[in-house]
């Protein structure tokens, strides 16, 4: 059961005090004035001694004779913890007064006492570097400052959010990782217990309440979801640390606190003890697993990416210098500050882009949904009104900087020093001001458009995305395109995005971020009488809208888009949820938003009549496989040779005007000396004539097989199983002749077929007239048959229409009497030289795409 609200925010604002006096005191002490001895040092583990490791020439140290290597082991008689002494010392000794400090040198037989005059420390800003150094030593005591802010503002807001409360908590940690043992014996004795309690719980819970946050903000990381329980693991570790280090503050005082993690942390990290190498391993560990889930998150669906995107980015160019810094000082066993003070306090100051980066977040990108009203508030506040109040801060800031560093380099003891750095630093103020004053009507405007009108956003990303819908050609690609950008211009707290299937109805796209789950039904949305096209604005109390478009999106949607292609047919739909800001869509918006729709519905117009023609060439691709296939099928059941014959030579060929046809001839084997001629010419025209002819093939070789002696019963028998297997509109013209070679007769049947030509050696022509009707048109068919002899030199002429109804390109026929002539032109030809012979004379009349089959039988009688 949650708490109350009025619970949580009291709680958060004891929070808030606690951290706010802890981050105060931190920035108090730290910018306090201290004297330097001139030296930089090391202290033992115990606190028994501190080792000299550099001298500055010029300052107190090197005047008293001190050298690098001497051990100071005594402080103004105190050998005792000598490195919390000489801290404390300096820190209340001011510039000019002197220090005893007790000396070991190692040529020395016994310590020796030197007094060492206090100076002011070389860190200022005289020098090359000092200036630049004193800056970024400003910046840095103002450390806790943005954590605070960002930190205790959104808890404020968001006390019911366990997000916003482990956000808190992290900053907590990250302003109590500002170093506190430098200056510790500066804080006022009665404010030391809370300041070390604080440090310790806070400082201690920072790895796991790092790693907490990123493994389940904004959505729960493929790290947290595979190991859920390793938050709870780090959290009792942290909470174990910070209890039991605030245990020793209580009890045994802070400084007994400093002496054990000094003594834990000693060494390299193959020198540490085993409490050592967990501390250090738990502060890596819950750091780094906090980054990898940051990371994996920033590629999670377009709502996550989005909100998470600065954040990653700030996180990691925040952190990653200061953990690689922490990481190898750990490995190497001395402290941070003494891989380079530059180094250390860059990467310090890298640390200001977490911070910034959820602020930015937050204001930009609802990441916490703080009410609409507090960002307007801080908007206001921080942008319309604090841009003059900023820039002449920043403007006085840099003139006082100015002012001191020309100071510094002319020397403090000089007379002329301050004249000539109030001077320098006016006339460089009211240049600055100018330039100022000059830049922020522009800035202005800029900072308006950018952070103040969300609006202009929105139309830039909208206008943006009605452009580049244009070259989309994918409903994926569309579908997430249009989230996207709808995601970030618009701030929907929910987004379901469908288009029209072939049924008509409305399936979620498979773009979004839950595509294709969820279907629409069309009766459904009519009964909601949403327009053709625009927008809809979908009532608070409308229960039917609830009821057919809530159960889609996990709430009822605030807008309804129609996507309307070109014909007026509805390709898709648009629901948008209330905006997270809790701002309701203005009248801008929603026209947006049409014109968005309006182009997207205009694209998913496109893409469906581009599928619709894809699925028609592929089907003609596989309908022209398919023919292909049936035309090799088609050659097989053609002839492969043609018979020997002693008294008759034979040729045959069939040209098919299409890629499978209706004519067909064949040469049966009727047994020795016996052979079939048969051409036959189907009604109809492509796969159907194709279709029959294989089948009056497959008939009339069946019917032979049982009544080969009688060719009228065949082809009665062929009649009557035609008739019955096929349509009233199909039919055969058929020629059927049995020659015998001993006789050289011709049996044949003309079934309607135009009569071949039987050219005599003398010259003469018969024709071999009908004598049935054709076959399979009529159920009552009778047929006769004739006999012929073929004599040597004479010449049969078997053929379909094909040839005398070819088309020139004036439309004349070829004609029979073309073909007759052409017969007559070769007396005495083989029969393969005839039938070439007129195939050539065909082909070169008809010059435009032959609209029939084209098929010939010769024979020619052997001497």
């Amino acid at each position: 059961m949650r708490a109350p609200r009025s619970l949580l925010l009291t709680l958060a604002i004891a929070f808030a005090a606690g951290t706010t006096l802890y981050s105060l005191c931190w920035m108090y002490y730290v910018r306090q004035p201290a004297a330097a001895l001139g030296i930089t040092r090391t202290t033992d583990p115990g606190g028994l001694f501190m080792t000299i490791t550099d001298v500055r020439p010029g300052g107190g140290a090197a005047d008293a004779g001190l050298q690098k290597g001497d051990r100071i082991v005594g402080v103004e008689g105190v050998t005792d913890d000598v490195g919390h002494e000489l801290t404390a010392k300096l820190f209340r000794s001011r510039p000019g007064q002197r220090l005893r400090l007790l000396v070991e040198r190692d040529e020395w037989e016994k310590p020796r006492e030197l007094s060492v005059e206090l100076r002011r420390p070389a860190t200022g800003t005289a020098g090359p570097e000092g200036l630049p150094r004193w800056i970024a030593s400003e910046i840095i005591s103002l450390y806790p400052l943005p954590f605070l802010v960002v930190g205790i503002s959104v808890l404020l807001q968001r006390p019911e959010d366990r997000h916003a409360w482990l956000l808190a908590v992290v900053f907590a940690g990250f302003i109590s990782a500002a170093p506190i043992w430098q200056f510790e014996a500066r804080i006022d004795p009665r404010l030391a217990p809370f300041m070390f309690v604080w440090w310790s719980i806070f400082f201690g819970l920072l790895p796991a309440s790092f790693y907490w946050f990123f493994s389940t903000f904004p959505a729960p990381s493929p790290l947290d979801r595979r190991v859920p329980w390793l938050k709870y693991a780090l959290a009792g570790v942290g909470l174990a640390l910070g209890l039991t280090a605030s245990g020793i503050v209580l009890v045994a005082g802070y400084r007994s606190l400093e002496r054990t993690v000094g003594s834990l942390m000693s060494g390299g990290f193959g020198e540490m003890s085993g409490a050592g190498i967990i501390l250090l391993t738990y502060s890596i560990c819950g750091q780094m697993l906090g980054l990898a889930s940051l990371v994996m998150n920033a590629f999670g669906p377009p709502e996550i990416r989005r909100k998470v995107r600065v954040i990653v980015a700030g996180s990691l160019a925040g952190l990653s210098p200061v953990l690689i810094l922490q990481t190898y000082a750990g490995m190497r066993g001395v402290p941070v500050e003494t891989l380079g003070v530059g180094l250390w306090q860059a990467s310090v100051m890298a640390l200001f882009l977490v911070p910034l980066s959820f602020a930015y977040a937050v204001v930009k990108h609802r990441v916490l949904e703080i009410p609409v009203l507090i960002r307007r508030s801080a908007r206001y506040l921080l942008v319309r009104r604090g841009l003059v109040t900023l820039t002449g801060l920043a403007v006085l800031g840099m003139t006082v900087l100015f002012a001191q560093a020309i100071g510094a380099l002319f020397g403090e003891s000089g007379s002329s020093a301050a004249p000539i750095s109030l001077l320098a630093g006016a006339v460089f103020g009211i240049g600055l001001a100018s330039a100022g004053g000059r830049l922020l009507g522009g800035a202005t405007a800029r900072i308006d458009r950018a952070f103040f009108r969300g609006a202009y956003d929105a139309r830039r990303i909208l206008q943006a995305l009605a452009e580049r819908s244009r070259t989309i050609t994918g409903r994926t690609a569309l579908a997430a395109l249009l989230e996207g950008s709808l995601l970030e211009a618009l701030q929907p707290a929910a987004l379901r995005i469908f288009v029209r299937d072939a049924s008509g109805n409305f399936v979620s796209a498979p773009g979004g971020s839950r595509g294709g789950d969820v279907r629409l039904e069309a009766h459904n949305l009519a009964a909601l009488g949403l327009p053709e096209d625009g927008v809809h604005i979908v009532a608070a109390d409308d229960q039917e809208a609830a009821a057919v478009l809530g159960g889609v999106m996990g709430m009822q949607p605030e807008l309804v888009v129609v996507m309307q292609g070109r014909d007026t047919d509805v390709e898709g739909l648009i629901l948008l949820g209330p905006r997270l800001s809790e701002e309701p869509y203005s009248s801008e918006d929603r026209e947006l938003v049409a014109a968005v729709a309006m182009q997207a519905g205009v694209t998913l117009e496109n893409i469906r009549l581009a599928e619709s023609m894809a699925e028609r060439m592929e089907a003609e691709r596989r309908a022209t496989h398919e023919l292909d296939i049936a035309r090799e099928v088609q050659l097989k059941l053609l002839p492969q040779k043609t018979p020997v014959l002693a008294t008759l030579e034979c040729a045959g060929s069939c040209i098919q005007a299409r890629a499978v046809g209706g004519d067909y001839y064949d040469f049966l084997d009727l047994g020795p000396g016996r052979v079939g001629l048969v051409l036959a010419d189907i009604s109809g025209k492509g796969i159907s004539a194709a279709l029959l002819m294989a089948s009056l093939q497959a008939n009339l070789r069946g019917q032979y097989a049982q009544t080969s002696a009688d060719l009228e019963r065949v082809l009665y028998s062929l009649n009557r199983t035609f008739y019955e297997s096929t349509a009233t509109s199909h039919y055969a013209t058929l020629f059927f002749g049995i020659y015998d070679e001993d006789t050289r007769r011709l049996q044949y049947a003309n079934c309607g077929h135009l009569p071949p030509v039987l050219r005599r050696r003398n010259g003469t022509l018969e024709r071999l007239e009908g004598t049935a009707p054709v076959v399979g048109l009529f159920d009552e068919w009778s047929c006769t048959s004739r006999e012929i002899v073929v004599a040597p030199g004479d010449s049969l002429v078997i053929f379909s229409d094909g040839v005398t109804d070819a088309l020139n390109d004036l439309g004349e026929e070829f004609g029979e009497e073309r073909l007759l002539g052409l017969i007559q032109e070769h007396p005495g030809d083989s029969a393969e030289a005839l039938m070439q012979a007129i195939i050539t004379r065909v082909a070169s009349f008809a010059s435009a795409i032959p609209f029939d089959d084209l098929t010939l039988m010769i024979g020619t009688g052997r001497r």
